[in-house]
């Protein structure tokens, strides 16, 4: 059986043991070995001075990502900007933290570990080669092959299923191409869980006015309550993009 270590639930232990195949055969197995997915409160608390941060790579409103390696890892350091480490921030920083430190999937970006203490406060997750936006309209873009628009298609609706599977679910409300990473191994991941809510199983509906143009639904723009629905509504804009290789209604 083969399980990938990200699907594995938090606080959860899972034992096993390997075997070499080659050309030649099977060798024999290995003696067992654990492994342990930690909870948020016992991750690594990291000291901003351990992190060496490279060039820009992204940005947004409210931070910056940057190149980075920590104890000799490539990752993808998300700062928060200087200008909005007074606690209101701050504490939104904190949140989208620790939303992210649980989630355990091949297709959510995989969370490292945090700086959580003012003025320097960062998240690291792992280094992706890029993202979809960059592939569909970077300089190197080009046409996304059948067989590989199926694939990412699967990739983000699977991202999808298991936050709204949660519970209590998670909305991502941003869902777009430049918040999709795609790795070595052309992997689609969701990333950028800043504008993600909860919604808990007494509240059927939410509000606020967030997302980006053009992939938020229109339930969104107009202030309504809304539902998960909304982020089928931005998979859908995404579905558009990589089939057309066009920005949405450009």
């Amino acid at each position: 059986m083969v399980c990938d270590v990200n699907d594995l639930p938090v606080r959860c232990r899972a034992s096993f043991r390997v075997q070499a195949h080659n050309e030649m055969g099977r060798g024999p197995w290995s003696d067992v070995a654990s492994i342990e997915v930690v909870p948020y409160e016992t991750m690594h608390n990291i000291d901003f001075s351990d992190i060496s941060l490279g060039e820009a790579i992204g940005e947004g409103a409210f931070s910056v990502v940057h190149k980075g390696v920590w104890e000799g890892m490539d990752v993808a350091v998300k700062r928060l900007k200087v200008q909005y480490v007074e606690e209101q921030y701050a504490e939104e920083f904190r949140k989208e933290v620790e939303l992210l430190s649980h989630l355990r999937h091949r297709n959510i970006v995989r969370y490292i570990g945090a700086s959580l203490m003012a003025p320097d406060l960062c998240v690291l997750t792992e280094l992706a080669d890029g993202s979809l936006s960059d592939m569909l309209y970077g300089a190197n873009k080009a046409k996304l092959r059948p067989h590989r628009v199926l694939a990412f298609a699967k990739h983000i609706a699977k991202g999808m299923k298991y936050l709204h599977n949660l519970r209590p679910m998670i909305i991502h409300r941003d869902l777009k191409s430049s918040n999709l990473l795609v790795d070595a191994n052309m992997v689609c991941k969701i990333s950028d869980f800043g504008l993600s809510r909860i919604k808990n199983e007494s509240v059927t509906k939410i509000s606020g006015m967030l997302g980006t143009p053009g992939w938020s639904a229109p339930e969104i723009y107009k202030q309504d309550k809304y539902t998960e629905k909304v982020d089928m509504y931005s998979y859908g804009v995404v579905l558009s993009e990589i089939v057309t290789g066009e920005k949405p209604y450009s």
